[in-house]
């Protein structure tokens, strides 16, 4: 049976990673590089919220496995010992298998024939402990993966937490009660207070963000179970 320790978490996410959660202890400092035509903010604002690329089953836990793999998923696996691991699909329940998914942004302002603003755009999860004894030092992770290396893209920033950081449980173990964890992918908690602007933000270059990408990976840890993801837009 294989585990990931802390340390083998954070190498998943290579040199560009800022943590949310002091469980990883790893905040790195990054340099802002706004783009032109990024979310503004919704707050005080009426909003439309348009929801696509939902995954799995919602509020099941159940049934066939659902989703297709991001296209990184077999140079992850490659990147562990023999057998250490599985690939995980959403309602693919049972322990020691990841998940990554892979999400394409879209980008439109025209909303039923009315062109808006793109103010927010969120990643809703379902998520909850499995019975394994290792659950605890699980967490949730977004990055812009290369297709064929398991690293990000030069240039991106990836994010990472712990769940009882984003649920406020005081441990993620084994029977535990499942919880639905929403992400403002512009504004991403930080260790230590601030939060992080995934879309937009990268370390090196703005041709290299998540917002030109037009895509990102959603990574979960081994010994948690994931009902269904889905990513939001919402407008003004």
């Amino acid at each position: 049976m294989y585990h990931l320790t802390i340390k083998k978490v954070a190498a998943l996410f290579a040199a560009t990673i800022t943590f949310a959660s002091n469980m990883f202890a790893m905040p790195t400092t990054v340099a802002a590089a706004p783009l032109s035509g990024p979310p503004a903010p919704c707050v005080g604002q009426p909003t439309t919220t348009v929801v696509t690329q939902t995954r799995g089953g919602i509020n099941v836990f159940k049934g066939a496995p659902k989703g297709t793999h991001s296209p990184v998923m077999p140079a992850y696996i490659a990147s562990l010992p023999p057998g250490a691991q599985r690939p995980r699909l959403f309602d693919d329940l049972g322990i020691d298998a990841s998940l990554i998914q892979r999400f394409d942004l879209n980008l439109k302002r025209n909303v039923g024939g009315v062109v808006k603003n793109l103010c927010e755009i969120t990643l809703e999860i379902n998520v909850r402990p499995s019975s394994s004894s290792m659950t605890f030092n699980d967490g949730v992770g977004l990055a812009v993966y290369q297709n064929t290396v398991f690293a990000p893209v030069i240039g991106t920033t990836s994010w990472g937490s712990d769940f009882p950081s984003l649920t406020g449980l005081p441990s993620w173990s084994a029977g535990g009660p499942a919880k639905v964890i929403t992400l403002n992918l512009s504004s991403l908690p930080l260790v230590g207070g601030g939060n992080l602007d995934f879309i937009t933000n990268s370390l090196k270059t703005p041709k290299a963000s998540a917002f030109n990408q037009r895509y990102f990976d959603l990574y979960i840890q081994d010994d948690t179970d994931v009902d269904y993801a889905k990513v939001m837009y919402h407008y003004n």
